[in-house]
């Protein structure tokens, strides 16, 4: 999952690592699966930091830390959350249930904003849906339409790919709707004490698609 992973430290259940940018997702879940594996069933949460080569080890061990405190109070555990932190822009959080990451395929969306041709994606995706994000703190079906109008709009989708297309529309919209699922499995909170613990699908899906972007630039933002 991450070859080029170099372990930092390693006690009990807590593992520090190493790992090249494109490779810290894949790592965690691999990880996670691991555990689970040799625990009969145990979850594991991972917290990630992404940052310039330049910038100081402390300060990145310390956003992972704190990554990794967001990705426990995720309801349900076994979460990965990221903080990722680009030269220049804002500051990205995003968190996870892994099962869902794994369904996302994070690797998929990187190839596809890395590539040309059929298939691909622009990069303006993740600032169409950060806007539309906004109007829709839930992934309901008017969000749906507007995902899939800025799929095909944001990618290059010739002749004969409109069944990929909507695939892959329908497989990021499960995503976001995810998040609703597990706000609603919540028992006993407002709706504002359920947003604090559960964030929103629709901003979440956009802000792991501009980690996918990122990614896919090579760190180049």
């Amino acid at each position: 999952a991450a070859p080029d992973t170099v372990f930092v430290y390693q006690g009990g259940d807590d593992v520090v690592a190493l790992a090249p940018a494109e490779q810290a997702v894949s790592l965690a879940l691999a990880l996670a699966a691991a555990f689970a594996e040799i625990t009969d069933g145990r979850s594991a949460s991972a917290g990630i930091a992404i940052g310039h080569w330049l910038e100081p080890l402390g300060d990145l061990l310390r956003s992972a830390r704190e990554a990794e405190k967001r990705a426990k109070r995720l309801p349900g555990k076994g979460a990965v959350a990221v903080e990722l932190q680009p030269r220049g822009g804002e500051i990205v959080h995003v968190v996870a249930r892994a099962d869902r990451l794994v369904g996302l395929d994070l690797p998929d969306l990187v190839d596809r904003f890395r590539r040309d041709g059929a298939g691909s994606l622009s990069g303006r995706l993740p600032t169409d849906l950060r806007q539309y994000a906004r109007a829709f703190p839930q992934a309901d079906a008017a969000f749906r339409a507007v995902l899939a109008r800025s799929v095909k709009r944001q990618g290059e989708w010739p002749s004969g790919t409109a069944d990929e297309r909507e695939r892959l529309v329908e497989r990021l919209y499960g995503f976001a709707t995810s998040y609703d699922q597990l706000r609603a499995s919540l028992p006993g909170e407002d709706d504002s004490r359920r947003f604090e613990r559960v964030p929103s699908g629709p901003a979440q899906l956009a802000d792991w698609l501009a980690l996918a972007r990122f990614l896919a630039r090579g760190g180049g933002e």
